[in-house]
């Protein structure tokens, strides 16, 4: 995995790339025990945190879980932003399906992430070396 340097530097590219440039978009690798305290899981890889009101996010990436799959992890994580204004208002609307939505809504970021790495791969912001 790149350093955080690099990390916001590929975020920014990705945000022009997913036409959110108006996003203040962090990025903090924490420990697992750090991950449950921003609201997710011990084995979350990645969560994004957004606050709608000022469009802003940080990413939170599991230092502890995440070596080969960085790349994937943050454009999962991007596409949560992206996808901010769906998910809070079908979340009004699905709330006694909450945990349903939830599942679906995971199995398309999920799809779209592999879609959009096919389209967009790591090698376009990082040259590997031979």
């Amino acid at each position: 995995m790149p350093d955080i340097e690099k990390l916001k530097e590929i975020i920014k590219e990705l945000q022009k790339i997913m036409r959110i440039q108006d996003w203040n978009i962090g990025i903090e690798l924490v420990s697992g025990y750090e991950m449950t305290k921003q609201g997710g899981e011990l084995d979350d890889e990645g969560l994004a945190y957004r606050d709608i009101r000022h469009n802003k996010a940080i990413i939170y990436l599991n230092k502890e879980l995440v070596t080969d799959g960085w790349y994937y992890v943050i454009v999962h994580e991007m596409l949560h932003i992206q996808s901010t204004m769906i998910k809070f208002t079908a979340d009004s609307y699905f709330e006694h399906e909450h945990d349903y939505f939830n599942t679906v809504y995971e199995q398309y970021n999920d799809n779209l992430s592999r879609m959009f790495i096919s389209l967009y791969p790591v090698t376009n912001f990082i040259k590997e070396d031979k």
